[in-house]
């Protein structure tokens, strides 16, 4: 096993997914699974086996058929996650004795609240050994659990880029060919910008992304030759991008509220069906094109690192763009609902042919994470009315895991479908 374990932005990832290519360009037997914040299914191990076994199943049949022999036990998917590990992920190699690559992107954004990271380094130290043919790739931040299980488990190998490489001739060159066009009178202040990297590939692009769009490059590196932290230029692009009036930069954070609390990406076209301001989101997701990641208009919106999400959700270095991820939720839930409300009091048999991809994803997310984004909310109360209203019109829509999803934590909210539920929804007044 090998683990590229080194600070935030270094490029990890970036190595992950050339390997990624190259391997599957070289016809390998391979797999990879990367862990990301933007999304609580990827956040957990609950997919991690699944992901992983199909993967390998599309580029082996025999893998598939071992694979196909463990799942067709009744109720396999409820089994413990070192069950699902050994039935399909080490049984089908095992049985296969050829050589397999996994890699594992970002471990350091497994969530570990419940043990969960935890219990995956274990599962894997212990079950390595007996599938000899198999190598692991994995990066992630050096976070303390992560490093002392890397740097104490027999068998497995661990690195940073500073010693892989000596130096960041990588960054340089970026930073280089990204900034060839700027006038020749700035170009004997690059070196500066490439001092500042110091190795952090993620600095590099943001600082010369804002660079190759910012007006006053000027004054843009001479600010980056005095703070060169990532947080910083976080500022700076929101600074850049978003106009100065309150109007706008409420708008900004709004918007940054609601993708960062999401259940899974989500396009800038479903958001806008989402959002209590539609018209906002597309203006404000294309202005931060240095810190959003995307393609078009349906395609699901990231952040650029995780870093990002670290820096918004905290008040003290966030400043003026703090985002409240409890309002994000406020904002989904509402939204969700609302979808809800108005896909229920249609008449059975209209519309469901008239509408677009967009609006039916939107109907799927909203019917899997109402619930959820209702218990995650900082303004329950607020969304009383909201449930009522769908419990009222849409009740033979509703399913007893919508009501689990926000049991114990949405106390107001269960109550009140618990009492609509009595009486066909409509409890008889007393007399």
């Amino acid at each position: 096993m090998f683990c590229l374990l080194d600070f935030a932005g270094s490029g990890k990832s970036t190595v992950s997914k050339h390997m990624d290519r190259e391997w599957n360009s070289d016809q390998k037997l391979m797999a990879r699974f990367f862990f990301s914040r933007d999304s609580a299914e990827m956040m957990s191990i609950e997919r991690f086996c699944p992901i992983v076994a199909n993967a390998f199943a599309s580029r082996d049949h025999n893998f598939k058929e071992v694979m196909k022999e463990f799942q067709s036990q009744e109720n396999y998917n409820l089994l413990s996650f070192e069950e699902q590990f050994k039935g399909l992920i080490v049984d089908p190699l095992k049985a296969l004795n050829r050589p397999a690559i996994l890699i594992i992107d970002a471990l350091d954004e497994c969530d570990n609240a419940h043990g969960h990271r935890d219990e995956l380094l274990n599962i894997i130290s212990t079950q390595l050994s007996s599938i000899p043919h198999l190598r692991v790739f994995v990066t992630g931040r050096p976070e303390r659990d992560i490093k002392q299980w890397a740097t104490t488990t027999t068998g497995v190998h661990c690195t940073n880029f500073l010693r892989l490489e000596g130096n960041h001739d990588d960054v340089e060159r970026y930073i280089k060919e990204r900034l060839s066009d700027l006038p020749s009178s700035l170009q004997a202040k690059v070196s500066r910008v490439v001092e500042n990297a110091e190795g952090v590939f993620i600095w590099a692009r943001i600082a010369c992304d804002l660079l190759c769009k910012t007006v006053d490059k000027q004054a843009l590196l001479n600010s980056l030759g005095k703070e060169v932290t990532l947080d910083y230029l976080y500022t700076i692009a929101l600074e850049q991008s978003i106009p100065k009036d309150g109007y706008s930069r409420r708008a900004a954070v709004m918007v940054l509220g609601m993708i960062l609390s999401v259940r899974r990406p989500l396009s800038i076209a479903e958001l806008v069906q989402l959002s209590p301001n539609p018209d906002a989101v597309e203006a404000v997701v294309t202005s931060l094109g240095s810190i959003l990641l995307y393609k078009d208009r349906e395609d699901p919106i990231r952040l650029i690192h995780a870093t990002l999400r670290e820096f918004l959700a905290s008040a003290t270095n966030a400043g003026p763009w703090f985002v409240q991820l409890g309002l994000g939720h406020y904002n989904l839930a509402a939204g969700c609902i609302d979808i809800l409300i108005g896909v229920t009091r249609e008449e059975p048999g209209q519309g469901s042919n008239t509408m677009d991809d967009t609006f039916k994803r939107v109907i799927d997310y909203s019917w899997e994470s109402w619930g959820d984004h209702c218990g995650d909310s900082n303004r329950k109360l607020g969304l009383n009315k909201r449930v009522t209203d769908f419990i009222d019109v849409g009740y033979e829509y509703l399913l007893d895991d919508s009501i689990r999803a926000i049991s114990d934590r949405f106390v107001p909210v269960v109550s009140l479908c618990r009492v609509n539920m009595v009486g066909l929804f409509r409890p008889t007044p007393l007399k």
